[in-house]
């Protein structure tokens, strides 16, 4: 293992470095994005567990950018839980997932199509910040039915 040091080979120009760009939510809108990371874990509060899932926005103008979401799976307020879990079935059913659901790495990666919303921190302290509102799956392409040939046309 190499050493350890508070000094740099190379000088930092800070003058002449760029810095991190302001973060901006991105628009509201329907987006495609997928399942790129899903943990379920103890809320802070200890009242209840949730998914804490990263959505990555795939293709257009926001390709790669990510949307972090929580979903609620237990708690003791009823109202939470029974949204938390009507959430999580509908992001079950957008990734084509029908059965019991114990692992989630059958999430990962399955195209989906995401209402994304912005949210203002009522008090001002926080910038505002993307949610996912809603979750379905990508509508299939339907093919227009070809006409039957019709061989009593008149002429």
């Amino acid at each position: 293992m190499s050493e350890l040091s508070t000094h740099l080979n190379t000088s930092f120009d800070v003058a002449n470095e760029e810095g991190t760009p302001a973060f901006a939510p991105i628009p509201k809108g329907t987006y495609v994005a997928f399942i790129s990371d899903a943990k379920a874990g103890i809320l802070k509060s200890g009242r209840g567990r949730a998914i804490n899932v990263t959505w990555t926005i795939e293709g257009g103008a926001h390709n790669g950018r990510l949307i972090f979401d929580r979903v609620i799976v237990e708690h003791e307020s009823a109202d939470a839980m029974k949204f938390g879990r009507m959430r999580l079935k509908d992001i079950c059913v957008a990734c084509g997932w029908k059965q019991k659901l114990d692992d989630l790495t059958v999430l990962l990666n399955k195209p989906c199509s995401i209402y994304v919303k912005i949210e203002h921190d009522k008090d001002g302290e926080y910038p505002p910040k993307n949610r996912v509102g809603r979750v379905q799956p990508i509508p299939a392409v339907v093919k227009p039915a070809e006409a039957p040939f019709n061989d009593e046309v008149p002429f």
